[in-house]
């Protein structure tokens, strides 16, 4: 976590724990048990590849027309990344090589972005960068409608600088296939198997896990105890604070 560094890892678990503790609506209760957040994910909103990339990278593949704005609450599109994150922690192969990310963008419409509205990702982005182990590589969007495009535009400049070099368009889908193989993608964007199956194999990982996810809601941090500079240190309050603004429902 963080390259090896000691105190880094510190800062990181310590944001980590902040934000679970301040915000367990959010951050807690991350049960796939959940009727919305388990049929978001089986619908394909997030789930990972069943191979890795060249790089030996897992790849995160989130289809924006599975979410239902009828079905699916604010909630459920911000806890289904996190519980995919909070597995996908367990290995440390995740957190030394990074993750990648393919975001197919067909069916999304503006129901979706009233769901989510960009302010409330801006923050949900913020707090993954910086309170979760894991190091977010590349972005590849595709099928981005070209009523969207502004849209697009906007929520670029709510990422880091980082994130925005890391963002990769592909217009086509022969683009994708040019940077990653069609045997490691779903059947419906050239490969064998269907989304489906993947996510079904998705859930039964996720069921497995399921007790050891929710035990986690059991490390809490005590702020009384923390010593006064650093109660008022700048990154916590400021990633906390952020996230008091959030309105999940």
């Amino acid at each position: 976590m963080r390259k090896y560094r000691v105190d880094l890892a510190q800062q990181v678990l310590d944001k980590y724990l902040t934000v679970k503790t301040k915000y367990p609506m959010t951050y807690q209760k991350l049960d796939i048990h959940k009727p919305s957040l388990r049929d978001l994910i089986s619908r394909g909103y997030v789930f990972p590849l069943p191979e890795r990339d060249k790089d030996g990278r897992i790849v995160l593949f989130c289809i924006a027309k599975a979410l239902d704005t009828t079905r699916h609450k604010q909630a459920d599109v911000f806890k289904s990344f996190l519980l995919t994150f909070e597995v996908l922690m367990e290995c440390e192969l995740n957190q030394k090589r990074g993750i990648n990310y393919i975001f197919t963008q067909e069916g999304y419409q503006i129901q979706h972005a009233l769901l989510v509205g960009l302010r409330d990702l801006q923050k949900m982005i913020h707090s993954g960068e910086k309170a979760m182990p894991l190091r977010h590589k590349e972005l590849h969007w595709m099928n981005v409608p070209k009523y969207l495009a502004t849209l697009f535009q906007l929520l670029k400049t709510f990422l880091s600088q980082k994130l925005q070099d890391r963002i990769i368009i592909h217009h086509d889908i022969s683009s994708l296939h040019n940077r990653f193989p069609t045997s490691m993608l779903p059947k419906e964007y050239g490969g064998t198997i269907p989304v489906r199956e993947m996510t079904a194999r998705w859930i039964e990982i996720l069921d497995s896990k399921r007790d050891q996810i929710l035990a986690l809601d059991d490390m809490k941090v005590d702020e009384s105890k923390r010593p006064k500079e650093k109660q008022s240190g700048r990154i916590i309050p400021r990633l906390v604070n952020s996230l008091s603004r959030m309105e999940l429902y």
